[in-house]
């Protein structure tokens, strides 16, 4: 049975949820099953709409206003980058010790809707943070800061740099079963109703644990 979304936060504006693995954002129908947008009208009324999206397979926080009020306000906060994303990804490979930034250009592939780096494209940057390695399955573990918002951006980059994110295959990771390796940890942002300094975090799939037990923190 799918899972189904998980309630961080909420008042009467706003609600922040956790969307699993393998939910669209927004576009559901009958053969690709409910979206989150879905499953939010149907929760919190019609004007529910989500406020940014996540790819199919990455899970996390997902903002969602219930209504119009704060529509425009939100919508300035996302462009100016005034809400702080954090991602959590298991990569293949050991992530290069000194690699704390990637700060590489992203444009759409010739074809499809994949992405590439490359000399053309729009500035990008993510902030990564190790923290931790398996050495006997050779998987890192990294928190990542995109700076900017560019489609793709944490999976791009990180296969820019070797470690292609556990189960992405579009971006050269080998086929894995049962889990992908990106999940959307935090947001943090000032709610734009009550002026209240909020960081709400959603914890990782349940497949996550044994990766993340079996680290060597560093």
């Amino acid at each position: 049975m799918p899972l189904s979304p998980e309630i961080l936060f909420e008042d009467a504006d706003l609600a922040a949820v956790s969307k699993p693995s393998g939910m669209r954002t927004e576009g559901g129908h009958a053969s690709t099953g409910l979206s989150l947008e879905d499953w939010a009208i149907s929760h919190f009324g019609d004007r529910a709409r989500c406020c940014h999206r996540l790819d199919r397979l990455t899970s996390g926080v997902v903002l969602i206003r219930k209504n119009r009020r704060f529509n425009s306000a939100l919508a300035e906060m996302f462009a100016k980058r005034r809400i702080k994303k954090s991602y959590w990804a298991l990569t293949e490979g050991r992530w290069p010790k000194g690699v704390n930034s990637v700060e590489a250009p992203i444009d759409r592939c010739a074809e499809g809707k994949l992405q590439r780096v490359c000399e053309s494209g729009k500035p990008a940057k993510t902030t990564i943070r190790i923290r931790g390695f398996d050495p006997d399955n050779h998987v890192s573990w990294v928190e990542l800061i995109l700076k900017t918002g560019r489609t793709h951006q944490a999976r791009v980059h990180c296969s820019h740099i070797g470690c292609p994110i556990l189960g992405d295959i579009d971006y050269g990771a080998n086929e894995r079963q049962g889990i992908f390796g990106l999940h959307a940890r935090g947001l943090k942002f000032i709610h734009p109703g009550t002026q209240e300094a909020l960081i709400v975090s959603a914890e990782p799939p349940a497949g996550w644990a044994t990766c993340i037990d079996a680290m060597k923190r560093e």
